[in-house]
């Protein structure tokens, strides 16, 4: 069997990692895995290693981390020279957020997550590409799970200042704080939408969603619908509305309930860019890229990343892809 290499994050979710570490080599122990385990050091140490795996003879990655550290992985493994030798994905929860792992099917017990990667099968799933502009200077950057515009990526910022929570109560609360003093921004929005249509949102937009999976924010599914495999990308605009309604809205985020809203609009798409000139906070899987991107652009690249299937472990399955 091709040997694991386990990128380990020793301060997601605040060193929890720390005491997973002998739960995690156990069950991979008794797995019968042949595993490296690699503690990052710096950030951007995770993309580091995931772009050299392949070439080293990894067939598999398993990060022992958060959402952010899943995506610092996913953007190393993009950038590694040779994706005919990508190494498959798998999670060791171990983050605040976890929203990827649940997507994925990786929140069960970690014996039966090592046993998955023994057995070796794996699927391919879509991801996200976005280019960001702020000012003279751009940056690309790869989201396997969600993007986030405005309100949402200021939660992030907030949610960043808030200690000893956790989860979807640590971003109820983040949201709460942000929605006191956000206000919505003018932008204009152009998508290539399922159906190769062009559609065309403009106005005072308080958030815009972008979901590869129906999660974010370690819980809230602001894009419901929205599936790993289905070569489209989901996208949610928020116009402007009260602060009252908006908190109003936050429980039924929770499942999804808030689409029925009218101030929320869910659209399908292939390509997205959108323009802010007063410049506007992005986030991808949780981390934040600007605090002031003045254009954006994203795209869906379908079937990039390839992640070990666990969907026979533990019962969960992802829907075929829509016509």
């Amino acid at each position: 069997m091709p040997p694991i290499l386990v990128i380990a994050n020793p301060r997601a979710n605040r060193g929890r990692v720390r005491h997973r570490r002998a739960q995690i080599q156990r069950a991979l122990a008794a797995a019968g895995a042949r595993y490296d385990w690699q503690e990052t050091e710096y950030p951007g140490h995770a993309a580091t290693l995931a772009q050299m795996a392949g070439a080293a003879g990894y067939a598999t990655i398993a990060v022992a981390g958060g959402d952010g550290t899943v995506s610092e992985v996913v953007n190393g493994l993009m950038m590694a020279d040779d994706s005919a030798v990508q190494p498959a994905l798998a999670i060791f929860p171990c983050g605040t957020g976890n929203d990827f792992a649940a997507a994925t099917g990786f929140m069960h017990a970690d014996v039966q997550t090592a046993g998955c990667l023994v057995a070796g099968q794996s699927r391919a799933i879509d991801i996200g590409r976005v280019v960001l502009h702020a000012d003279d200077a751009a940056q690309t950057r790869y989201f396997n799970n969600s993007l986030g515009v405005g309100l949402e990526a200021a939660t992030v910022i907030q949610a960043d200042r808030i200690q000893r929570l956790n989860g979807v109560v640590l971003y109820t609360v983040a949201a709460i704080r942000t929605l006191l003093h956000f206000r919505a921004a003018p932008m204009e929005i152009e998508c290539v939408r399922h159906d190769g249509h062009t559609q065309a949102v403009s106005g005072s937009i308080m958030m815009v969603s972008v979901g590869n999976s129906p999660r974010t924010g370690g819980g809230f599914h602001l894009t419901p619908q929205a599936k790993l495999d289905d070569g489209l990308l989901d996208m949610g605009v928020a116009t402007a509305i009260s602060k009252l309604r908006l908190l109003s809205l936050l429980p039924r985020a929770l499942f999804g309930k808030h689409t029925s809203d009218p101030a929320f609009t869910l659209y399908q798409c292939r390509r997205i860019h959108i323009q802010c000139a007063d410049g506007i906070p992005v986030h991808a899987d949780g981390e934040l890229l600007s605090a002031a991107a003045q254009k954006i652009e994203i795209e869906v690249l379908p079937g990039r990343l390839r992640i070990h299937d666990v969907r026979g472990n533990n019962g969960s399955s992802i829907k075929k892809k829509r016509g």
